[in-house]
């Protein structure tokens, strides 16, 4: 099986160009940019039968080799999300709570599913296994630190929304929705903005920019 590595036959020819239409989507896995990989779900290392199967081929970014080979905790009877099959994917599954007033911000991930969601405890374990274990904190962090120095370009047009606290508000959750559609409900900058739109934090940015 391995073999088929060092001289892969002409049916995945289309791997190469499959991982070349991937370039600047969303990673399905930890919600990141470029998935330019096809990372094996279940790791070859430990599972070859399943090596070349298309289910098993999945696209990721960099989270590829920094879960490892973490697929799931027997013990405790979580596993991975899979792209595939786990259709929660599809749903906005958790934001950022953070305090707007510190100089460096905290960012603390909160599940949006209610606990007695059948996909609640796997959820969790995918993101701790996963997406915190990539760069979402640092890319929070920057795009906070950029829109408290240019509101205006990162935030276009928010000026015409000033009227209330509320109607700030409804403009900020009016921008996740709009980075949902285009980018996907757990993208990185879908989470930003759907971080912004909380109301403690969508209040310091009414009335400190």
């Amino acid at each position: 099986m391995l073999l088929l590595y060092k001289d892969p036959p002409k049916k995945l020819d289309y791997i190469p160009e499959m991982r070349k239409a991937l370039a600047g989507e969303t990673c399905p896995m930890c919600g990141g940019q470029d998935p330019v990989t096809l990372d094996h779900f279940l790791p070859r290392a430990t599972h070859t039968e399943f090596a070349l199967l298309s289910y098993n081929l999945v696209p990721a970014c960099a989270c590829n080799s920094r879960r490892g080979r973490v697929v799931a905790d027997e013990a405790q009877g979580l596993r991975l999300l899979h792209p595939y099959y786990d259709v929660c994917l599809n749903q906005p599954l958790f934001t950022c709570d953070f305090n707007p007033a510190d100089h460096v911000p905290t960012f603390e991930t909160r599940l949006l599913l209610a606990e007695d969601d059948p996909h609640y405890a796997n959820v969790g374990f995918h993101i701790q296994s996963v997406v915190l274990k990539t760069n979402i904190r640092t890319f929070l962090a920057k795009r906070w630190q950029k829109l408290r120095e240019f509101p205006d370009d990162m935030l276009f047009g928010n000026r015409s929304h000033r009227e209330s606290v509320a109607r700030f508000q409804a403009y900020l959750i009016g921008l996740s929705t709009s980075k949902s559609r285009v980018e996907g409900p757990n993208a990185w900058e879908t989470v930003f903005f759907r971080s912004i739109a909380e109301e403690s934090v969508a209040s310091w940015i009414f009335n400190n920019t």
